[in-house]
């Protein structure tokens, strides 16, 4: 064998061991792993929030939705995604501001599938009444439709109708999503 052909092998060698290294550090501490990445996407959605409030104060966005039979009153704050890491609160959920605001188009609400936030959205029939007020009003939407998909599906939350759009967690091992239309009714 060649001198070349040795540190060809060496190098190959040093990859394999360096690759295989990663993936376990990958696997067994993922978090820190992808700690730094969490960080700076949660540091980048905290930006875009504070840049978007003055634009949010003018359109009048949700401050709160109530779904009184399945005794849901929660208050709503604005939310973004910035690499596919989503504003979520503990104790509210969020508007998705990139979305209209009630009564103008498709507004997106989502939060964890919690108890006391979201946790059973699941037992949301048709026909059940939603009310989403903002600082000036309160609109009223019917539900219209209730699905499961799955969490790559991220298109089925988009539409060009006056709609409430709610999302949240759903499944064993929360592998998917729980995905429920509502139709505007009327602003009170």
């Amino acid at each position: 064998m060649g001198q070349r052909t040795e540190i060809l092998l060496q190098v190959i060698f040093i990859g394999f061991t360096t690759c295989l290294l990663a993936l376990l550090v990958i696997k067994f501490y993922p978090e820190a792993f992808f700690a730094r990445q969490k960080a700076i996407a949660i540091e980048q959605n905290e930006k875009v929030l504070k840049e978007t409030q003055s634009l949010l104060a003018e359109n009048d966005p949700p401050t709160s939705i109530d779904i009184d039979s399945l005794d849901i009153h929660l208050v709503v704050a604005p939310g973004v995604i910035t690499n596919n890491v989503w504003t979520l609160y503990d104790d509210k959920v969020s508007w998705l501001s990139t979305s209209q605001t009630p009564g103008n188009g498709n507004i997106i609400i989502y939060g964890h599938k919690r108890k006391g936030i979201f946790g059973n959205l699941h037992n949301i029939a048709v026909n059940d009444e939603v009310k989403v007020k903002t600082n000036k009003a309160t609109y009223l939407y019917t539900v219209i439709s209730k699905e499961t998909i799955l969490p790559s599906d991220t298109e089925a939350i988009l539409s060009d109708k006056n709609i409430l759009t709610l999302y949240t967690c759903d499944g064993p091992l929360d592998q998917t999503r729980l995905l429920v239309k509502a139709r505007f009714e009327q602003k009170e």
